[in-house]
């Protein structure tokens, strides 16, 4: 699946501008984001 939101596509641009440090942070914390919603997700079944 390619990714065609240019939003999102942006967002991506931006964060890979940054350093090394801060998207490490950031990446960290849209991986706890969505396990938290996926399993959020698999507990409603």
């Amino acid at each position: 699946m390619a990714l065609k939101d240019p939003t999102m596509l942006n967002r991506i641009n931006d964060i890979m501008g940054l350093p090394k440090e801060d998207k490490d942070h950031i990446i960290y914390v849209i991986d706890a984001m969505v396990k938290s919603v996926k399993l959020r997700n698999i507990a409603a079944l």
